[in-house]
């Protein structure tokens, strides 16, 4: 068993000394609330983006396993603590490009595009599950630039501290714009850690045109 899986074996043992208790598990919306467990991995369809590196953390360990799609294992964020992540480039299905150099200079060319970022970001998820006791609060904001943020939601995270853990998706949606950068920002109780295995921006895409030179 690893030192982590000790770690986290270890809180638990002392929330049933403790007494903890399982909490239900939430998806959230900006419109409505359904019941969702995420226990499996998805692949990117198109207009998603997941996590590709982590720019800045604090108070985080393991943070490299927020990255990348839902897998069941996450960074842990102690209490203050948050984490930076940049998403991956976006697939955004075919697009149309002007070819300005080469033997198709002036060509209009189709095929399929990605962009560096999620352009028209309507949809924020978050896996995410608690280990200790109480339900740990966590933010979220987007960025573009990894300078200026926008808060996107915040919310208790519920999932069953029971092992084998089992990570709830948590969805923000709204209009937040393009997005390359998510940030995760843990609040209060102080007897409880939160586990972040995932985070996606989404958005609708379709047909684009460009011109690259």
């Amino acid at each position: 068993m690893s030192r982590k899986s000790l770690l986290i074996f270890g809180v638990l043992l002392l929330c049933v000394v403790l007494g903890a208790v399982p909490y239900a598990t939430h998806v959230y919306g900006s419109d409505a609330e359904t019941s969702i467990t995420a226990c499996v991995g998805v692949k990117s369809p198109l207009g998603e983006s997941y996590g590709a590196s982590v720019f800045a953390s604090y108070r985080c360990l393991f943070a490299e396993a927020a990255l990348g799609e839902q897998d069941d294992d996450g960074a842990v964020i102690w209490h203050g603590g948050w984490i930076g992540i940049e998403l991956e480039e976006t697939a955004i299905g075919n697009c149309t490009e002007i070819a300005s150099t080469g033997s198709r200079a002036g060509d209009m060319v189709t095929g399929n595009c990605t962009v560096d970022m999620v352009i028209g970001c309507n949809e924020v998820s978050i896996w995410a599950a608690k280990v200790g006791c109480g339900s740990p609060r966590f933010s979220v904001y987007v960025s573009a630039d990894g300078a200026n943020w926008t808060e996107v939601g915040s919310v208790s995270c519920s999932s069953s501290p029971w092992w084998p853990l089992c990570y709830a998706r948590y969805d923000f949606n709204g209009d937040f714009g393009d997005v390359k950068y998510v940030k995760v920002s843990r609040g209060g109780p102080l007897w409880s850690w939160l586990l972040l295995d995932a985070a996606r921006a989404k958005s609708q895409v379709g047909e684009r045109s460009r011109s690259i030179g």
